[in-house]
């Protein structure tokens, strides 16, 4: 088909021409034919309207096409459109209501006919010409007596509304409503006697008790003016009742009276009144005829075009710089994501708010993480950063033991593997290293760890049970520490059946009685508490508790269980310390738990955080590193 020839389809006659510059090489071209009423829904559905401002009654219409002069004739031709349904529709409903009112107009003109036929054949018949002044004499009597019953009857409701209230027991030290009728009456004076008796009642219930003299002096007063006022309301409330009764008589008397005229002087009035109903509604729906062709042929539509569709001369979409915004927060988002889901699906101690969340026991101190092979890592000479902590844990504790030469202090934790041995000893050394004669105490029966920790073969040795059974005096089971002055250990001895039954002996006291003559300080390696009862069971022998939280180790479930020791006093001023607290090296910087306000004197870098942890020589895996810098155990 050549450019410029006329071709047919069902749709009508076309004819396809060429413009220059549009077209490419090809000779070949495909043409497609979109049906009107699906091309008008397509256009509808991707209109979109919307307020200017909040509140505003301009709308603002847009519409995205890939050529700008589609996009400008579909806004325009949508808005005439839109002007001339919005015109048609309200001359449809003027017309509507003006044929509905021709209508009723048509039935009402009929029944004025009728009714002032029936009043013309009806005078004629009767002979009447004037009998509206005696029957409207009759109306107004029965009118006034009626509405005088309604207002006598009212207030002989209020008034027995008044005394139910009176007698309600729940108002008995209530002040009493003073109604415009009680106050006309004698009853008035009675009620305002209660009222202020009343409010001298509630005055002085502020000062004295209720048994008070004076108070049952007032509740007597008020229950015999109450009597007097439910007295004086019923006298008042019959005098109500007797003077509506006269009234209904009078009533009755009237409306005899009005029975008595004549039928046709009724008849007479009816068709009256039909006839003035019928007058009336004919003139309305005629004026409302009149009103209403008018506003038909002055309909406007009450849409009006501010400006007609234009555009803006350069492309909406897509655009390049919402792309580089969406990419870049996306790059933002997936990491903390991960972040944030990693922090939900941990169910671990991570931080300190971790454990201000869920107990309010104070925090003793926190202990770094340690790679050293021995358990005693304290020394006379060691300055490195994890013993500087041991110290400070050895300085907050003089704030929480008693103030007494020698003092016992528990070590207990949720459950195995929270470092609670290893804390216990270096608490221990960090004592004996101040001076004082310290000694550890094994008593994780079930499951100890203290002598393979201090390198001790506990085969070769006596202990705590052996003193228990009688098998061992006091100096066979203490054993001094080679490797530090002024410490010594008592290891728990054979493992015996019954653990929980050997804590109760009453051996137990003179054994802590003889070890307590003997050192300054004594700390106590207890069992899990989250596991067994021994710890609780111990504390009556200890001055201070220490309990053991592991970062990254201890469920946070299990941190309540401290928070219930602490609000129940089981254990004696028990405090929290932190174990294997990770410390994360970046940026030069510290990022660890401690919040001591300084960390390896006031230095933090990259050297010193060395020095303290003791880093040197040690060997890193580049995956330890990255778990380690996320805070993950390795």
């Amino acid at each position: 088909m050549a450019f410029g020839s006329i071709f047919q389809t069902a749709q009508g006659s076309f004819i396809l021409e060429k413009h220059v510059g549009s077209f490419g090489a090809a000779n070949d071209f495909i043409c497609s034919w979109t049906p009107a009423d699906q091309m008008a829904r397509n256009l509808a559905g991707g209109i979109q309207v919307g307020a200017v401002n909040k509140g505003s009654t301009v709308l603002n219409f847009v519409y995205y096409a890939e050529h700008p002069k589609v996009a400008e004739d579909a806004v325009n031709g949508f808005l005439k459109a839109y002007q001339e349904y919005s015109l048609q529709d309200k001359r449809e409903s003027s017309i509507s209501a003006l044929h509905f009112i021709e209508d009723q107009l048509a039935n009402a003109k009929g029944d004025l006919s009728n009714v002032e036929g029936n009043l013309q054949n009806f005078k004629e018949i009767n002979k009447v010409v004037a009998l509206e002044s005696q029957a409207q004499g009759f109306f107004s009597e029965l009118q006034g007596s009626t509405q005088k019953i309604n207002e006598q009857a009212i207030q002989e409701r209020l008034i027995e509304y008044l005394i139910n209230y009176v007698k309600d027991p729940k108002n008995v030290y209530r002040s009493i409503p003073m109604l415009g009728e009680v106050t006309q009456a004698g009853v008035g004076n009675i009620i305002g006697e209660y009222n202020k008796v009343q409010l001298q009642r509630e005055i002085s219930l502020q000062t004295i008790p209720k048994e008070n003299p004076i108070i049952r002096d007032l509740e007597l007063t008020m229950n015999k003016l109450r009597g007097e006022v439910v007295l004086s309301l019923g006298q008042l409330r019959d005098s109500y009742k007797a003077l509506k009764e006269s009234l209904e008589q009078a009533e009755l008397q009237a409306n005899s009276e009005l029975r008595t005229m004549p039928r046709k002087q009724r008849q007479f009035l009816d068709i009256t009144r039909q006839q003035k109903v019928m007058e009336e509604l004919y003139s309305s729906l005629l004026q409302r005829k009149i009103q209403t062709s008018i506003s038909a042929a002055s309909t406007l539509s009450n849409i009006q075009v501010l400006e007609p569709g234009f555009s803006g001369g350069w492309p909406v979409s897509p655009n390049p710089r919402s792309f580089y915004i969406t990419a870049l927060l996306t790059g933002l988002a997936i990491p903390v994501g991960i972040v944030l889901l990693l922090e939900v699906l941990n169910d671990k101690v991570s931080s300190r708010l971790d454990i201000d969340k869920y107990t309010t026991a104070p925090l003793m101190g926190e202990v770094g993480h340690s790679d050293e092979q021995d358990v005693l890592i304290i020394s006379g000479s060691d300055r490195k950063f994890i013993s500087e902590q041991f110290r400070i844990i050895r300085a907050n504790l003089q704030y929480i033991l008693p103030k007494k030469d020698k003092s016992t202090i528990l070590v207990s934790s949720s459950m195995s593997g929270e470092g609670k041995s290893f804390i216990a000893t270096n608490i221990a050394g960090v004592m004996a290293i101040s001076g004082k004669k310290t000694v550890i105490m094994e008593f994780d029966i079930r499951k100890p760890k203290i002598l393979k920790g201090l390198g001790i073969e506990r085969k070769n040795h006596k202990g705590i049970t052996n003193y228990l059974m009688g098998k061992a005096a006091i100096e066979d089971i203490i054993l001094p520490i080679e490797s530090m002055s002024n410490l010594y250990v008592i290891g728990c001895g054979p493992i015996p059946p019954n653990p929980a039954e050997l804590i109760l002996d009453a051996k137990l006291e003179e054994l802590f009685r003889e070890v307590k003559e003997r050192f300054d300080v004594v700390v106590l390696d207890t069992a899990p508490v989250g596991l067994v009862s021994d710890a609780i069971e111990l504390g009556k022998y200890a001055d201070a508790s220490i309990y053991i939280v592991r970062h990254n180790y201890t469920f946070k479930k299990q941190v309540q269980l401290v928070e219930e020791l602490y609000s129940g006093k089981k254990l004696p001023h028990l405090s929290i310390v932190i174990n294997d607290v990770k410390a994360k090296l970046g940026y030069g910087k510290y990022y660890g738990y401690v919040s001591y306000g300084y960390v390896g004197y006031g230095y933090r870098s990259d050297r010193y955080i060395s020095h303290y942890f003791d880093t040197k020589n040690k060997k890193f895996s580049w995956w330890k590193k990255a778990a380690r810098n996320l805070g993950l155990s390795v």
